[in-house]
């Protein structure tokens, strides 16, 4: 530890703003993730139920946060008020790859 005047100057750090508002944004979407989680499992308690609680991903990086069952309920943890198509990717990825009456992908 430095005993000079630096020592006592507080420190500024150019990205503590950018920091602060990524780990907010991935706080919050962590804790949606657990929420969710736990809302399922208790579904499956509660219900006397036991079904698969999953997550599915592609090579390239697709991602669907929760497969419940056999595949019959898939969906993405968002935090945002605003769903666009770029964000449904991998869900119109995931339905087409596992329905078998699924369209051609709408996407492509």
């Amino acid at each position: 530890m430095f005993d000079g005047p630096e020592s006592h100057r507080p420190r500024h750090d150019h990205f503590s703003g950018v920091k602060r508002r990524l780990f907010k944004e991935y706080s919050c979407r962590i804790l949606f993730l657990v929420f969710f989680f736990f809302f399922g499992a208790a579904h499956q308690s509660y219900k006397d139920l036991e079904y698969a609680i999953e997550c599915w991903r592609t090579r390239s990086g697709l991602a669907v946060d929760f497969v419940l069952g056999s595949r019959e309920i898939a969906f993405k943890v968002k935090g945002t008020s605003r769903v666009d198509t770029p964000e449904l990717q991998s869900l119109l990825t995931f339905t087409h790859e596992f329905s078998p009456t699924a369209s051609p992908h709408p996407l492509q």
